[in-house]
């Protein structure tokens, strides 16, 4: 009537639940080590910063075109600034160049990218800058040795 097999699992049905943990027990232990060896694994401390760093630009790009649009103040200090670095990527740009602009003190302009922004001033020009590479890159048919070329005053073409 019933084969061996059969009669076998009816009688060992007690064992199930505990093959069934041992299993899943096994599958936790095997994804925790994974998990591990992930979140400990070796780092590149200068890429982590770059990536902290882009991060931080873009939440605050975030804010300001969110900021602007439902209504128009007056405009924030370091948004105006953010502003003309984004105009003149190519020119010669340094915090006492800012300051002559916006009569305002280089270390205050410093400070001000630190405190807003969360990245320091170079930082960010520099993240601006290589943003709009990548996008001329992506964007023209240009080789990367044309395209990498700088004008005079070590600014990107635009």
């Amino acid at each position: 009537m019933f084969d061996a097999a059969t009669i076998y699992t009816v009688n060992h049905l007690d064992t199930v639940p505990l093959l069934l943990n041992d299993i899943l027990h096994r599958l936790f232990i095997g994804t925790m080590v994974l998990v591990v060896y992930l979140i400990l694994k070796p780092v590149d401390y200068d890429e982590f910063g770059t990536c902290i760093n882009n991060l931080k630009i873009s939440l605050f790009e975030q804010r300001v075109s969110a900021a602007a649009e439902p209504e128009k103040q007056e405009e924030r200090t370091i948004t105006g600034i953010t502003r003309y670095l984004q105009e003149h990527l190519a020119e010669e740009i340094s915090p006492s160049i800012l300051a002559e602009q916006f009569h305002l003190n280089p270390q205050y302009i410093s400070q001000l990218f630190k405190s807003e922004i969360g990245v320091n001033f170079l930082a960010y020009l520099t993240n601006i800058r290589m943003e709009k590479a990548r996008k001329l890159l992506l964007s023209t048919s240009l080789s990367m040795m044309v395209s990498s070329r700088t004008d005079r005053s070590g600014g990107i073409p635009c």
